[in-house]
């Protein structure tokens, strides 16, 4: 029976408080909660952290710029954020999902075949592509990926090292 329950004021008592209660069990049986009672529902742990003036300002003028509605949010997407590079960075063989864009010249010489068939020989590590005409002369592709870490690097490398291409940017995610 007590498996299943937490006594509230148990946890806060003294040992004369716990003596006494144990007397009544009228009063026993009222204090019987359900341990979900106090459990945050999401499991989630409060921190306490200490900054200077002058980052906390930053920090809160971080938050309003980029729309958050409270610092824990800001900070946990910061944390969230740091902790995906560092398992991006150490484990190479880890997956990932990935979106690469680049701006060619479509004029380049046989480019465009060369793109096109680089992405059917990773049509494993090539999940979708985007093709947009941003002028005569360019265009803009964005490839969403998904594999190892080291595949997709090497991939998106091997695409922005073609001659005509430009501006290439990758970015990883985690998954």
């Amino acid at each position: 029976m007590f498996n299943e329950y937490e006594i509230r004021t148990f946890l806060f008592a003294t040992e004369e408080e716990r003596y006494h209660l144990s007397q009544h069990p009228i009063i026993m049986l009222s204090l019987l909660v359900p341990k979900w009672f106090f459990r945050n529902e999401s499991n989630m742990q409060r921190l306490t952290i200490s900054m200077d003036d002058e980052l906390a300002q930053d920090f809160d003028e971080l938050m309003r710029r980029k729309g958050y509605a409270n610092r824990s949010e800001a900070f946990r997407d910061m944390l969230r954020r740091e902790l995906g590079e560092m398992t991006l960075e150490q484990d190479k063989q880890g997956p990932c999902v990935a979106i690469l864009s680049y701006i060619y010249d479509h004029h380049e010489r046989q480019l465009s075949s060369r793109l096109a068939e680089m992405q059917h020989d990773h049509h494993g590590l090539t999940v979708s592509t985007m093709h947009a005409h941003l002028s005569h002369d360019e265009c803009v592709e964005t490839l969403i990926m998904r594999g190892t870490t080291a595949q997709v690097k090497v991939f998106a490398e091997s695409v922005m090292a073609q001659t005509g291409v430009r501006h290439g940017r990758l970015n990883l995610i985690p998954c």
